[in-house]
């Protein structure tokens, strides 16, 4: 037992570290649960300053609701709309925005959407970069409705690995018995942590692996090997095609 132990800690510790140290200011109670969901560059916005602000409050929403920021298999895509922009009569004028934000959470490798939402903001400055960033600046990293957002993703990506679990045992099961033993570690490292039961039987599997075909399973495999396995094309073309498949205005269903 000892030694299928210390077998499973060096296999895991051959993927891309997911930043541990970011659940330890969890408020969630179950934050020694690994899963990392990362953020990518919002759609529709096109200040920068607005744009980076808006993706760090809901990295530190993800952070403060029990996960690891990190970008990989599940992300979120904040999609941006000016739905108002107007200039008061006022001495000196002043720029209102108003900005409906659409999250999406979905899993890359399979462009499933797990969990969504929408609000709108408003914001006031003297230019319009200013009134865009006071409105970004309005939706707070502590927000219930963020909360409720992150949750209910969390709750649909443990769903899905329960489904599917029964499936990735065979799999990693069958690749062990093929000798494929690099693909069999890639297909259980896919699994988070927080799906105890499946993830502690996929790391008794890949503890039965014989010890001359540890060989290349023990090869250290990167974040890219993961992404690489589960679907071709960069991080990039895998966050525009789920843009597609859930038919934002960047990435439009023809």
């Amino acid at each position: 037992m000892i030694r299928m132990k210390k077998t499973i800690i060096f296999l895991l510790t051959c993927v891309l570290s997911l930043s541990i140290s970011a659940q330890e200011t969890s408020e969630s109670p179950d934050n020694d649960i690994l899963l990392a969901i990362g953020v990518t560059d919002p759609e529709g916005i096109t200040d920068a300053n607005a744009s980076r602000t808006l993706k760090n409050n809901i990295t530190q929403a993800l952070i403060l609701n029990g996960t690891s920021a990190a970008s990989g298999r599940f992300t979120v895509l904040p999609s941006v709309a000016v739905t108002s922009l107007d200039v008061t009569g006022t001495t000196p004028s002043k720029f209102v925005a108003e900005l409906e934000v659409s999250l999406f959470l979905g899993d890359l490798y399979t462009q499933t959407l797990m969990s969504q939402t929408s609000f709108t903001v408003k914001g006031v400055g003297n230019t319009e970069s200013q009134a865009y960033m006071s409105a970004v600046r309005n939706i707070q990293a502590r927000s219930p409705k963020l909360k409720t957002f992150i949750q209910t993703g969390k709750e649909k990506i443990m769903e899905y690995f329960r489904a599917e679990g029964p499936g990735i045992l065979n799999r990693v099961r069958a690749l062990i018995s093929k000798g494929d033993c690099r693909s069999a570690v890639l297909e259980a490292l896919a699994i988070p942590s927080a799906c105890t039961d499946l993830y502690d039987q996929a790391s008794a599997l890949l503890a039965t692996i014989p010890q001359e075909k540890k060989k290349e399973e023990e090869k250290k495999i990167t974040k890219e090997d993961l992404d690489k396995y589960f679907y071709s094309g960069t991080e990039a073309e895998r966050a525009k095609g789920f843009s597609i498949n859930i038919n934002l205005p960047g990435g439009q269903k023809q």
